[in-house]
């Protein structure tokens, strides 16, 4: 999974890069243990690449896909976070569909001892075929007084495999 967004409107926009990718292990039906790396940056940051591991719980079917992911980061702040991902997409026809996503995301930076981010987002659209696109938004939450961003938008999405 790999998210990007950013706020074109300004000049020194403030852009957000979150990407992990897995390799998984099913242990129990729909249970698999998970390893990775996990990279995140910001115009902000630098980008950070880590090591990581955790557990997937999966469920999908014609219509919904839930995916939920707790993980620790294995070198540097050793964070904890969790994602989870619900999509509902119900299909209108041979080649269109209805399009929509709650994804959120709690990191917790266990070595400083505090919130890091959380970010929620969402998505309302259509498919077609494999490509799905509509209107979302994103809503982050910085550190641990929770400073609050969000970000308005239109959205495309393919999936690769």
């Amino acid at each position: 999974m790999t998210n990007f967004s950013g706020d074109y409107k300004q000049t020194n926009q403030t852009t957000n890069f979150l990407s992990q990718s897995f390799l998984t292990a099913e242990v129990w039906k729909g249970i698999s243990v998970a390893a990775g790396l996990s990279a995140i940056g910001s115009s902000t940051t630098h980008l950070e690449v880590r090591p990581t591991a955790g557990l997937q719980y999966l469920l999908t079917n014609r219509d919904i896909v839930v995916v939920v992911i707790p993980r620790f980061d294995l070198t540097q702040t050793y964070n904890f976070e969790t994602f989870a991902m619900l999509e509902y997409k119900p299909i209108l026809s041979n080649n269109w569909g209805i399009y929509t996503r709650v994804q959120w995301l709690y990191n917790y930076n266990t070595k400083l001892g505090y919130h890091e981010i959380t970010e929620i987002n969402l998505r309302l659209g259509l498919a077609y075929k494999n490509f799905q696109f509509g209107v979302g938004s994103i809503h982050d939450f910085y550190g641990p007084d929770a400073y609050n961003v969000n970000n308005f938008g239109i959205f495309i999405k393919t999936d690769l495999f």
